[in-house]
């Protein structure tokens, strides 16, 4: 599509790589469009392994970039020396899903990583710094997307196409970009990508339907974390691959630096795929709202005490229903057993010591006499009723009816506070 020149600033004598469109292409202004979204989509990524862009135009009607100039080779060139040595293609990896990290945070996915867009640079501080090339059919999203030329049937590079990008590649999202690094991976470690294919037709057969050899069995020393990893983003779906492009910087930084993967939170399902861990009610020592209340305001509670103080408030109410009974018509009401403190103050299961009752004695009638004697009175516990002896000619009384006392309520059912946080 075009050429790539190394050019200097004749004023600060600075050198920069000048990348120039066809006369043809640069009269296609969907070509063009695509062209010089690079410098904007660069321009939002904040990342030190992306390429910049210093200016954009028309140069004699042919569309160009301004662009760093970089020092170091691309990685296709390093691959077919030699295959990179496990450990090594693990820390280049690493530094690949990191650009891509920030690529997609910004809204971005690249669409096009092979070798060819990975070079390698000096650097003085890590030893060699990774950095991304050609975003010129990036997939935008958010604001950036609404100038942008929309993309239609299938685009990428055959040999690390993942397999949802060969029907619309419209529709992809950043595990496309995952299932391409894991084709980069294969390549660095073993010298030569998953699928060796000759035509189109038969890369688009075996990325939708053919699983790709191991890694290990091409290299034995390749070992099984690594071997697993690869084999994981090359996963036909796309959610088998990776819970984020994060987890895999994170697993490729330990791969490379010997630790455990295995114990690496990191490497948990996504959320939706494990089982919801079940907790107890919790009862709130303090208010909690949606400002900022602490999660150590909860406390776990224990399904007994609920029950518990239910089972207290229940024998409490017997127990004055039993007093009830066994009072007598003229006896001074007899004293409720005081509940301790600890029932409105703590949650501690409170014990209640009921006093024996006596038997329930019903006296007789009284003696017919031909004096008219006062009503005799009925006691209930805060309440009195006057029954008057009715006089017949037989001078019989008739005796106060009985004291109907209500039934129990059952243990354990509902009853009112008896102070405190139920």
């Amino acid at each position: 599509m075009g050429d790539v020149y190394e050019g200097e600033h004749d004023k600060i004598q600075t050198r920069v790589a000048v990348k120039v469109l066809h006369a043809a292409v640069s009269r296609d202004s969907d070509h063009v469009e695509r062209f010089f979204n690079e410098a904007k989509i660069v321009g939002k990524i904040h990342h030190a392994g992306i390429v910049k862009i210093f200016d954009v135009g028309f140069f004699q009607d042919r569309a160009y970039l301004i662009m760093e100039l970089l020092e170091g080779e691309p990685l296709s060139r390093r691959i077919e020396r030699e295959a990179l040595p496990w450990h090594t293609a693990a820390t280049v990896g690493a530094q690949i899903a990191n650009v891509l990290d920030a690529t997609h945070g910004a809204g971005v996915v690249h669409r096009d990583l092979k070798p060819d867009n990975v070079f390698l640079v000096p650097d003085h501080q890590i030893g060699e710094r990774v950095k991304i090339l050609d975003f010129g059919i990036s997939k935008l999203s958010g604001t950036m997307a609404g100038n942008s030329p929309r993309t239609v049937g299938t685009m990428g590079t055959p040999g690390y196409m993942a397999p949802e990008q060969w029907g619309d590649s419209a529709t992809v999202d950043w595990r496309a970009d995952a299932y391409s690094l894991g084709c980069v991976l294969f390549e660095m470690a073993c010298g030569r990508p998953p699928f060796e294919v000759q035509t189109i037709a038969d890369a688009c057969a075996k990325h939708l339907h053919q699983t790709p050899p191991l890694a290990s069995s091409i290299v034995p020393e390749i070992p099984p974390v690594f071997d697993e990893l690869i084999a994981r983003l090359l996963a036909k779906e796309p959610s088998d691959r990776a819970v984020a492009m994060s987890q895999i910087v994170l697993e490729l930084e330990a791969i490379a630096a010997g630790l455990d993967v295995a114990a690496m939170p990191a490497r948990r399902a996504p959320r939706r795929l494990r089982s919801e861990p079940r907790f107890t009610p919790v009862s709130p020592k303090a208010t909690v709202t949606t400002l900022g209340g602490s999660a150590a305001e909860l406390q776990p509670s224990r399904a007994r005490k609920p029950a518990m103080i239910g089972l207290v408030v229940g024998v409490a109410a017997i127990a004055v229903v039993i007093v009830v009974m066994t009072r007598g018509h003229g006896d001074e009401p007899a004293k409720l057993p005081e509940l301790p403190k600890a029932a409105t103050s703590s949650r501690a299961p409170v014990v209640v010591t009921l006093p024996t009752p006596a038997p329930v004695v019903v006296a007789p009638a009284p003696t017919p006499t031909p004096e008219v004697s006062p009503p005799p009175v009925a006691h209930v516990v805060g309440v009195t009723h006057s029954h008057p002896v009715k006089t017949t000619k037989s001078t019989t009384v008739v005796p106060p009816p009985a004291v109907v006392a209500p039934p129990p309520p059952a243990v354990g059912s509902a009853a009112p506070p008896i102070g405190g946080r139920i």
